[in-house]
């Protein structure tokens, strides 16, 4: 529906990008984006979020308005009130547009969700199958795999994939949404490298749930019981340097993604 006013949005912010002598890096870098979110919109791909419009219209030197209208529009111009109503319009529809892109891939996001569920309630009934006793699992298989869904249902149902404008004024470490909150000195969030973030987070932590039971089994199967009576020092050795690599493991997609994106 707004395939042509995202197209000539796109050609005028190029024109006003290359009139102040700028790279799309550099105006990425002043609107906290990324240069790949420029060049789509550059390409009539994608639009910005609508809390970028007056920043972006700032650092291009015009108003919101003539960047809606993808035009220079001259000082004593009138704006009658159905033009009015169409620049409303179309911004309306394209956060519309936005929060629908965003609710589809949280649905795909849903759907994977369940899968992995399943999954690994079948991996854990294979386990038992091949005679693995409840009580082997129970601080290992349960453990790991109960925390990552349980940060999976936070994940792909609740995360959002936009931040308050304050992160990308000020350096925050850390986010809270809802009961969850993540924090790591060192790194600060911003709506440049959060989407990454998110998406990298939930494939992180559905891949350790659904990977976790058979690394679980080899281990047994090698190592032999580590919770029973008379285990071997290095079966109980093993078994505990996984469960806390699986469970430090989550902490990797956040610090990598936002370094690469920051």
């Amino acid at each position: 529906m707004y395939r042509n006013e995202n197209e000539r949005f796109g050609v005028f912010i190029t024109q006003l990008r290359k009139e102040k002598n700028m790279t799309q890096k550099e105006l990425a870098d002043r609107l906290y984006v990324s240069d790949k979110a420029v060049s789509k919109w550059e390409r009539g791909l994608s639009m910005p979020n609508v809390s970028l419009l007056l920043p972006l219209a700032e650092t291009l030197g015009v108003t919101v308005t003539e960047l809606l209208k993808g035009e220079r529009l001259a000082p004593d111009r009138q704006m009658g009130i159905h033009e009015v109503e169409e620049l409303v319009t179309y911004s309306v529809g394209m956060s519309a547009e936005q929060q629908k892109a965003w609710e589809n891939k949280k649905g795909v996001w849903k759907h994977r969700f369940w899968c992995c569920f399943g999954a690994v309630l079948g991996e854990i009934a294979v386990l038992i199958g091949t005679g693995v006793p409840l009580t082997e699992m129970s601080c290992s298989v349960f453990l790991v795999c109960g925390m990552m869904l349980l940060f999976g249902i936070w994940a792909c149902f609740w995360m959002e994939p936009r931040l308050p404008a304050y992160y990308d004024e000020n350096k925050i470490s850390f986010v809270q949404q809802g009961a969850f909150k993540i924090s790591v000195p060192g790194i600060y969030f911003n709506n440049r490298n959060w989407p990454h973030i998110v998406d990298a987070l939930r494939a992180e932590i559905l891949g350790v749930a659904v990977g976790y039971p058979p690394v679980f089994w080899l281990i047994y199967k090698l190592a032999g019981p580590w919770m029973s009576e008379g285990a071997s020092p290095a079966a109980v050795a093993v078994q505990m340097i996984v469960v806390l690599a699986a469970c430090l493991f989550i902490f990797v997609p956040i610090v990598w993604m936002a370094k690469k994106y920051e």
